[in-house]
């Protein structure tokens, strides 16, 4: 099995160290895991994975937030073959969802919600929310208050 693991970035925080402790797992297991961010700064947590040996893949030096993302991550999923596409973190969580609409990609995706507070949840975002956890075929939560504040 092949999976892509997005985030926005591999610099040093709870879902960056849960992604970087969590591939060479799945690795044991036979799961071959790929690594897709969008800030490209080299840190500890990078050199860590490709050290083991996990291909960590962002083509941009754009800010995060940046929707010039989808177009490169399409293309990506265009010439790769996964099995999953697990996404952590906004806005890699829309990017990832916007990049598998526009490469017409059939492939699962599945996100972990790390955050029991987000500004996105007020009123005006709450469309794009919407939209944006529809596309995902399971979400996992770090924690049951997590959970609730996601349902609500």
């Amino acid at each position: 099995m092949r999976v892509l693991q997005v985030i926005d970035s591999l610099l040093q925080g709870g879902a960056e160290v849960l992604l970087e402790r969590m591939v060479p797992l799945f690795t044991r297991r036979g799961i071959k895991c790929d690594v897709y961010i969008f800030n490209t700064v080299d840190t500890p947590l990078k050199r860590s994975l490709v050290e083991r040996g996990t291909e960590v893949y962002g083509p941009l030096q754009r800010s995060v937030y940046s929707p010039l993302h989808v177009r490169p991550l399409a293309a990506h999923l265009r010439v790769n073959s996964y099995e999953v596409i697990h996404v952590h973190l906004f806005p890699a969580q829309l990017w990832a969802a916007l990049a598998r609409k526009v490469a017409n990609c059939k492939v699962p995706l599945i996100t972990t919600e790390h955050n029991t507070y987000s500004r996105r949840r007020r009123p005006v975002y709450r469309a794009i929310d919407r939209w944006m956890y529809a596309q995902y075929a399971q979400i996992a939560c770090i924690s049951e208050a997590t959970a609730e504040a996601l349902l609500k």
